[in-house]
C-alpha cells in the first residue's frame, strides 16, 4: 500500500529499512518484526508480498486513482495495452465495490500472487476488498475503471437540508440515464429520481436530502443507484452533525468567586442563527444573548462563572446549552477532573527523601485499573506499583512518586520510556481540547543513567529549558524507586504559580523486568498510548 501511494506521488526511489531483521521474529521485539527477512536471510511472508508487487508493477506507469468510495483505495497503472488496478481498504471490515467494464472476466492476484478469475455480469465486476491489496489486471483495452460512478455529500446538519452531487464519467456519463439515491428510513430526497445532465466529458445529477432533527449526530450511508442505462451503485458515508457545534475551552484559572470561560459556536447550517447561550452548574445559571451568526461561520463568546462548587480531588461538571429559535437544543458537557494541590508551608528539599512530605495527601495511589499492560504480566503491588504526591510554592511545582519495583532495570540508550522510568506531560495553558500538544505543552522523561539522575525532554512543540528543574532519585535494590523533581515557576508561562490557576497534567512509570517494557501505570491516559492532553487530569492551586 505504502509503495503505491508514493509511485503515484512521483517518488523516484524508495528503500525498505530494514531488509533484514536485527533480532529472531520469535523474539518479540520491533527489532524481529520490521523486516523482509529473518536473521538468517529466510523470507518472510512480507517477502512473498514485496516480490509480487515488484512482479506486478515493473514497468508500469501510475495512470490515477479510482474512486471506489469511502476508505476504499484504486491505484491503476498501465503499460501499453496492460492495466493493473491495485485495490485495499483501510476499513478492518471487507467492502463490497463493483466496477463496470467492457470484458467478460478478469484477473485478480491477491498479495502473495494467488490468482483467481472473476467474471462480469451484465458489463459489472463484483469484487470484495480488505485491508491487504489485490492486483486486479488485464492485458487488453478494458476499460476497467472507465465507468467512473462518484458521490459527492457535504456533511448536514439534522433538522437541515443539504445537497448531494452525483458525477459520472467515462462510460458512465454516456450509458446513465436516470439515478436515485437511498437513504436512511425517515430522510426526504428530492427528488425520488434525478436525470443525468451532460456536462462537458461528464454528467451529474444533484438531490436536496433533509435529514429530521430527531436524528443523532453520527456517520451514515447513502446510496447512488442507476435505474436507466449501465448498472453501477456507489454507497459513501455521510455525516450528520448538530446545526450548532460547540467548543468550551477549559478556564485558566478556578477562581470560587468570579471565573472566565470561552465558548465557541459554529454556525454549520444554511441559514443565519441567533439566540441565547446558557451556563450552568448546581449553583449557578448564567444566560447570554448570541447575535446573528452567519453560516458556516463561527462566534467566541465570554461568559463569567462563580463556580462555589468547585471542590478539590472531584471532577467538577459546567453545563453549556443553545437555545436557537426553529433549531433543537444543543448541550455540551465539560468536566474538570480536579486534583486539590495544597501550598507548601516550607520549602520541600529535592534530595530523594519522603521526610520533608509528612501531612501531604498523596494525589494517586496506583490500582488495578491504573495499570496498562504490554507483554508483560502484573503479579500484584510488590512487582510494581506507586503513589504520587504534589505541591506547589511561588517559585516551584514539587513532585515525588514512589514506587514498588522488585526488580529495576535503568535506561542505557535514548529510548528511555522502554526501561524504568517515570514520564510526566504538563499542559500549562490547561487549553487542550484534543489530541496533540500545542505550544505550550511538554513532557519529560525522568530515569538513572550511569548511575546518574537524569532529566530528557520527550515530547514538546518547544524546548523547555529543563537546566533548571531538581531531581533526585533514591534506590532501593529490589523493592523500588522514589522520584523527587522540583519544576520551576517559569517553565509553566509568564503567569507562574498563582492561587486557583489550572494546570493540565499527568505521568506514568513504566516498568521494565528485563525483557523490555512490560507495562506502565498512570495517573490518566493522554501519555502511554496517545499525546491527548485533553484527559489529563487538572491541578487545581489552592492554599
Amino acid at each position: 500500500r505504502v509503495f503505491a501511494v508514493c509511485l503515484e506521488e512521483g517518488v523516484q526511489r524508495l528503500f525498505y529499512s530494514d531488509t533484514v531483521d536485527r533480532a529472531p521474529s520469535d523474539s518479540e521485539t520491533w527489532q524481529g518484526l520490521t523486516g523482509l527477512f529473518d536473521v538468517d536471510e529466510t523470507p518472510k511472508i512480507a517477502a512473498v508480498a514485496f516480490n509480487e508487487m515488484v512482479y506486478q508493477l515493473n514497468g508500469m506507469r501510475f495512470a490515477g486513482s479510482v474512486d471506489l468510495g469511502d476508505n476504499v483505495y484504486g491505484k491503476l497503472f498501465v503499460k501499453g495495452d496492460e492495466q493493473v488496478l491495485v485495490i485495499w481498504t483501510s476499513n478492518r471490515e471487507p467492502v463490497d465495490i463493483e466496477l463496470g467494464t467492457n470484458v467478460s472476466g478478469i484477473q485478480v492476484y491477491d498479495m502473495l500472487g494467488r490468482r483467481r478469475i472473476v467474471g462480469a455480469e451484465s458489463g459489472v465486476l463484483k469484487l470484495r476488498v480488505t485491508d491487504r491489496p489485490q492486483y486486479v489486471r488485464l492485458t487488453s483495452p478494458g476499460l476497467l475503471p472507465q465507468a467512473g460512478f462518484k458521490l459527492e455529500a457535504s456533511p448536514i446538519a439534522r433538522g437541515t437540508t443539504g445537497e448531494v452531487t452525483v458525477t459520472l464519467t467515462g462510460m458512465a456519463a454516456g450509458f446513465v440515464q436516470k439515478v436515485r439515491l437511498i437513504t436512511p428510513p425517515g430522510w426526504v430526497v428530492t427528488p425520488q429520481e434525478a436525470d443525468v445532465k451532460p456536462k462537458q466529458n461528464m454528467a451529474f445529477c444533484r438531490f436536496e436530502v433533509t435529514v429530521p432533527a430527531a436524528t443523532h449526530p453520527g456517520k451514515f450511508e447513502i446510496t447512488a443507484v442507476s435505474t436507466e442505462g449501465l448498472p453501477l451503485s456507489v454507497t459513501k458515508t455521510i455525516l450528520v452533525q448538530d446545526p450548532i457545534a460547540i467548543q468550551v475551552f477549559p478556564p485558566r484559572y478556578l477562581d470560587p468567586d468570579r471565573s472566565e470561560l470561552q465558548v465557541r459556536l459554529d454556525n454549520q447550517t444554511r441559514n443565519p442563527i441567533k439566540g441565547e447561550l446558557r451556563v450552568s452548574s448546581t449553583r449557578f445559571v448564567v444566560r447570554s444573548p448570541v447575535n446573528t451568526i452567519p453560516p458556516g461561520e463561527s462566534r467566541q463568546i465570554r461568559i463569567l462563572i462563580a463556580p462555589k462548587d468547585a471542590r478539590a480531588d472531584q471532577s467538577y461538571v459546567i453545563n453549556v446549552c443553545s437555545t436557537i429559535p426553529g433549531i433543537q437544543d444543543v448541550n455540551k458537557k465539560v468536566v474538570l477532573p480536579l486534583i486539590g494541590l495544597r501550598k507548601a508551608v516550607s520549602g520541600i528539599e529535592v534530595d530523594g527523601s519522603l521526610a520533608d512530605w509528612t501531612g501531604i495527601k498523596p494525589i494517586f495511589t496506583s490500582s488495578r485499573e491504573s495499570h496498562v499492560n504490554f507483554s508483560g504480566k502484573w503479579s500484584g503491588d510488590e512487582d510494581h506499583s506507586a503513589r504520587a504526591w504534589l505541591a506547589w510554592d511561588d517559585r516551584w511545582l514539587y513532585i515525588a512518586v514512589d514506587v514498588r519495583d522488585d526488580k529495576i532495570v535503568w535506561p542505557t540508550s535514548e529510548k528511555v520510556w522502554e526501561q524504568d522510568s517515570l514520564q510526566l506531560g504538563f499542559d500549562p495553558m490547561n487549553d487542550a481540547v484534543g489530541e496533540g500538544y500545542d505550544d505550550d505543552d511538554f513532557e519529560i522523561l525522568v530515569a538513572k543513567m550511569h548511575g546518574e539522575a537524569r532529566i530528557f525532554v520527550s515530547q514538546a512543540t518547544y524546548v523547555p529549558d529543563i537546566s533548571k528543574i531538581k531531581v533526585a532519585i533514591s534506590e532501593r535494590p529490589n523493592k523500588g524507586v522514589t522520584y523527587e523533581i522540583a519544576i520551576p515557576s517559569e517553565l509553566f508561562g509568564p503567569s507562574g504559580m498563582r492561587k486557583f490557576r489550572l494546570i493540565g497534567f499527568s505521568f506514568l512509570v513504566n516498568d521494565n523486568d528485563g525483557r523490555g517494557r512490560e507495562s506502565f501505570l498512570q495517573l490518566s491516559p493522554g501519555i502511554g498510548l496517545s499525546k491527548d492532553p485533553s484527559v489529563f487530569k487538572d491541578l487545581w492551586l489552592i492554599e
